[in-house]
């Protein structure tokens, strides 16, 4: 079974929001849609390692290791399992990443994360289980 750890940027001001990324049309999963950021665990790799390697290639940011908190484990539709991280950002935070995968990335609030057709239904599971924690 394939492991892939995601990073979910959140900015809380006041409104909650999360950051995904558009997936390419030529992407290998998912073209076209919304998508959390990361991926696959390479061989020796701890699950923390894989996703600032991973965030490193998409964003060219690393994380701030003492802010990530673990969401959980889910799994997709090709029942991947994954490891979702997130982290509280500050509003500056687009200002300092660059999308490097994907064609761009947005700051989505709730409403428009449940509304969206274009992501899929086990990230969407995974982002309104983000909602309601960091609501908490």
């Amino acid at each position: 079974m394939r492991q892939v750890v995601n990073y979910i940027p959140v900015q809380i001001n006041p409104e909650i929001k999360v950051f995904i990324q558009r997936r390419t049309i030529e992407a290998p999963t998912r073209p076209g849609l919304f998508g959390l950021f990361g991926g696959g665990i390479e061989e020796g790799e701890d699950k923390i390692t894989a996703l600032l390697r991973e965030t490193y290639e998409e964003l060219i940011y690393i994380p701030n290791q003492e802010k990530l908190q673990y969401l959980g484990n889910y799994f997709d539709e090709e029942n991947t399992q994954k490891d979702i991280y997130y982290e509280i950002v500050d509003t500056s935070f687009e200002s300092k990443i660059e999308v490097f995968e994907g064609e761009y990335g947005a700051f989505l609030n709730k409403e428009e994360v449940t509304n969206s057709p274009d992501i899929s239904p086990s990230e969407k599971k995974a982002l309104l289980d983000l909602f309601d924690k960091v609501k908490e």
